[in-house]
């Protein structure tokens, strides 16, 4: 049975439905929605209102989907068990255009802070983790002082010594108009050539093009090669851009070292019982992927050879093609400085290391080519 009632007269839905769930409902009935699945058929008494949906993140096309098969009112709540459940509130508005449903403001007698890992207010738009204070902050766990003290920390925006935060591990921010998004988890925060990263929020940033219906990110470890993003994508339809255009799109939302190298097309994200995710097979298919892109061609100028000598000692591959992309065989920004410095030393021109984010090795080696005519016909 995936019904039933709460102590304050609720629903308490997991969907999806079955037949049986659907007859024990009634139209007028007041339900919560758990789980990332919404059918047809849960859809069936479209007289129901209004809805909530809770215990798991709203993705946007389960939104969209409700509002296209119920004349109905839908609210997004958020909340862990250590704060009483419910914090913040939203209600859900068809035809908006966002990347994510979100979280909504803090309810009555509650505070909510977006900080830093050195618990420091970040500013209006970047994530951090969001810490909650108020009356219905939990004293703790049982029997867990260690756990207790690590989650449930002193709060330094009240005069009060025995007030306290819950530190939830969720990654969020806040919008310009004081509206929360929800990120992700900060536990699966990974550290790529240096920096930390949030994958939650490249996915953010991926879901903004109007190309893509949803999006994943996670490190590939590959043997003989530092830690890479591959970016898994489901496209909206058949109008598919290219890894180049995708990479322009993001570098106005995020900086260099947080724009996946490899963009991998799936028709649809490997998904837990649960709905969320399944990062681990996501991690396996990005051990075993191919790149994308057709049979690797020869190298055919003296230019191309020589850029191609150097990507390959600054990138520990065995191989390089004309249409390889450096950003695509595991380069960075600051590798990317090397190689112009490299190519500067092998040519004796200026090299721009902004080429090599977008071009391909070809076309590198033919901009190498033509400052090196300019700098041999100048006066």
């Amino acid at each position: 049975m995936s019904v039933s009632t709460g102590s304050d007269g609720i629903k308490d839905v997991r969907t999806p439905l079955s037949d049986a769930d659907v007859r024990s409902l009634k139209a007028g009935d007041r339900v919560r929605i758990s789980g990332a699945i919404f059918t047809a058929r849960d859809a069936a008494h479209a007289r129901l209102a209004p809805l909530v949906d809770k215990g798991e993140a709203l993705p946007v096309d389960v939104q969209d989907r409700f509002f296209e098969m119920l004349p109905a009112r839908l609210d997004n709540l958020y909340g862990p068990t250590e704060a009483a459940v419910d914090v913040t509130h939203w209600r859900c508005r068809p035809e908006t255009a966002a990347a994510t449903v979100p979280i909504g403001r803090p309810v009555a007698n509650t505070r909510l802070y977006v900080m830093d890992r050195h618990q420091r207010l970040t500013p209006i738009g970047l994530p951090g983790e969001l810490f909650i204070g108020g009356v219905q902050v939990a004293d703790g766990y049982v029997r867990r002082p260690d756990l207790t003290a690590s989650r449930f920390v002193p709060d330094p925006f009240t005069a009060d010594p025995a007030a306290r935060l819950y530190r939830t591990g969720d990654l969020v921010r806040y919008r310009e108009d004081g509206v929360l998004e929800f990120l992700g988890r900060n536990d699966h925060q990974v550290k790529v050539r240096g920096f930390r990263i949030e994958p939650e929020e490249i996915e953010a940033a991926m879901r903004r093009h109007e190309a893509v219906r949803d999006a994943a990110v996670v490190v590939r470890q590959a043997e003989g090669e530092s830690g890479r993003l591959v970016a898994f994508v489901a496209f909206a339809g058949p109008d598919v851009p290219t890894t180049s255009d995708l990479r322009r799109f993001l570098r106005g939302w995020l900086p260099d070292a947080m724009i996946p190298g490899l963009v991998l097309e799936t028709e649809e994200l490997p998904r837990l019982p649960s709905g969320k995710i399944d990062r681990g097979a996501l991690r396996a298919m990005a051990e075993t992927s191919l790149r994308p892109r057709g049979p690797r061609l020869e190298l055919r100028t003296p230019a191309e050879r020589a850029v191609a000598s150097i990507w390959k000692a600054l990138l520990k591959v065995s191989r390089v093609g004309p249409q390889d992309n450096f950003y695509e065989l595991g380069g960075d920004s600051l590798l990317a400085v090397e190689a112009a410095l490299a190519l500067e030393d092998a040519f004796g021109r200026r090299i721009d290391p902004r080429l090599m984010f977008f071009q391909s090795l070809e076309q590198v080696a033919a901009n190498v080519e033509a400052l090196s005519a300019t700098a041999a016909t100048a006066p």
